[in-house]
């Protein structure tokens, strides 16, 4: 199999459709392509004070069995590189390895582990002010535990860890203060005392450590499966409470949950889910994007599923901004296989979901891509990071860091908003076709990128847009219909 090894700048096109206003802001749409060799959850993105975006991946060593931890510092404003590190080395030859990590970027540090069948190589990297350079880098190795999750909460280092054989079910929590000197350890297992321990810390809950909004003296993580939380306390490290399962739902069967926010009255959670369809039956499921919400007793806020249930859709990223209640949720499509590189042609597709209603952005891929990380910044860019594979050619994977300018991101009008118009082809050279248009065209404009208008033209049925002077780029067109009422879109034309 053929790896490449590659670091560029270009432009991840894609077509938006939301309902919007006209502006004159910028549009800044720019993705980082880098090599990547095997097609892993483990690609984080996390932002630093909203100025800096950092993606930490594994990276293929040319030439070599080996891969390393990769770290790109880029800058919110353009995506340019500002730094970038290599951490942990492991080698691909042992193939009951995988790696976790996780940025705590408040107190400049990055957490990584690379797991082997007996052992676990954790390493702690603190990063000086601006992410420009190394401070310190600590290693430890665990043996006979593989790392699940880590985290630091008040300057302590929480691990949650599986046994690595034979007893797969049992789970080792330890932490370690910031040099990694072991601090405490408690072992938790299924069927500790001869008893089967529903309530068992287990090691399906991925989504951890996080610090408990309303108890300082506890840390929680959230079940991969299922809206469930568990409470530890963080001197025992014992389990103290387990939230109760959720009852079974005649629409939904099987999620799986990406990631996980806390609030002092509310847990929430998205990823995906298989949804039941007319007639129900276990054969007829369709994967949808999907949200969940529960209190902190057990109760059912919110269950909802996001997608066009003629198209399989697999979401593996969510973010949650509670200042507007917006949820955010990066889905491909159609997605028939939950991972791995399967030769299906994904389109990337994000919700965008609020108690106003519900949108979605669409981008359009030609590789298998799945969305990973989705984040939302303070000035309201949104920031993507996906991945793809060249499955059935060369077998080359990337890694893709996408950023939506905030302006493009128009609010919600107090209605559900829905794809209204399809341009194409798109990326475009000299015509532009239009369809699925909902309602009389009044107008068409085109604008540059950086809000100069370009031309105006009215439409007539089945229009066909000359854009054979327009300049490559990102172009803006904006639909008017008869009630007043604007679509954009963005094409790229080059």
């Amino acid at each position: 199999m053929i790896y490449k090894k590659t670091l560029q700048l270009t432009v991840l096109y894609a077509l938006l459709v939301f309902s919007a206003t006209k502006t004159n802001a910028q549009i800044i749409d720019t993705t980082m392509l880098t090599g990547y060799e095997h097609f892993r959850a483990t690609s984080k993105m996390s932002l630093y004070h909203d100025s800096l975006a950092v993606v930490v991946f594994d990276e293929k060593v040319a030439g070599t069995p080996f891969e390393k931890q990769r770290v790109n510092v880029y800058r919110c404003s353009d995506l340019s590189l500002k730094s970038s590190f290599y951490l942990n080395t492991q080698t691909t030859k042992n193939t009951s390895w995988h790696s976790v990590s996780s940025l705590d970027l408040d107190r400049n540090y990055i957490f990584t582990s690379i797991s082997y069948s007996d052992s676990s190589i954790i390493k702690l990297t603190r990063f000086y002010d601006g992410l420009d350079s190394i401070q310190s880098s600590l290693t430890k190795k665990v043996v006979d535990f593989q790392a699940i999750t880590g985290g630091i909460i008040d300057n302590e280092l929480y691990i949650m860890f599986k046994k690595s054989s034979p007893v797969p079910d049992t789970t080792l929590m330890m932490a370690t203060d910031l040099n990694l000197n072991t601090l405490r350890t408690s072992l938790d297992y299924w069927g500790k005392d001869g008893v089967y321990h529903i309530d068992s810390m287990l090691n399906i809950f991925l989504h951890g450590p996080f610090q408990h909004p309303n108890k300082a003296n506890r840390i929680v993580y959230g079940h991969a499966y299922s809206c469930v939380v568990l409470e530890i306390d963080k001197q025992s490290l014992e389990v103290e409470k387990y939230m109760p399962r959720m009852v079974g739902s005649p629409k939904f069967a099987s999620p799986t949950l990406v990631n996980y926010h806390f609030y002092p009255d509310r847990v929430v959670a998205g990823g995906v889910v298989g949804y039941f369809l007319p007639p129900i039956t276990s054969a007829n499921t369709v994967k949808q994007s999907y949200l969940v919400s529960r209190d902190w007793n057990g109760n059912l806020l919110l269950q909802e599923r996001l997608g066009d249930t003629t198209k399989a859709e697999c979401s593996y990223a969510y973010s949650y901004n509670l200042s507007n209640e917006t949820h955010f949720l990066g889905g491909s499509t159609p997605c028939t296989v939950p991972f791995g590189p399967d030769t299906e042609y994904r389109k990337i597709k994000i919700h965008r979901y609020n108690k106003w209603g519900h949108d979605t952005i669409l981008f359009y891929g030609d590789k298998n891509n799945i969305t990973r990380n989705i984040e939302a910044s303070k000035n309201g860019d949104l920031f993507l990071l996906s991945t793809y594979t060249n499955a059935w050619t060369d077998g080359a994977s990337f890694v893709l860091l996408t950023k939506i300018p905030g302006f493009a991101l128009t609010l919600i009008d107090n209605k559900t908003v829905q794809p209204k118009i399809h341009l194409y082809p798109n990326p475009a050279h000299d015509f532009l076709n239009i369809s699925d248009f909902m309602g009389e065209v009044e107008s068409l404009e085109i604008y540059d990128q950086s809000g100069k208008l370009l031309k105006t033209c009215a439409l007539v049925e089945e229009p066909l847009i000359d854009i054979k002077d327009m300049p490559n780029g990102i172009l803006v067109i904006v639909v008017s219909n008869q009630n007043g009422e604007n679509y954009t879109s963005l094409v790229l034309k080059n």
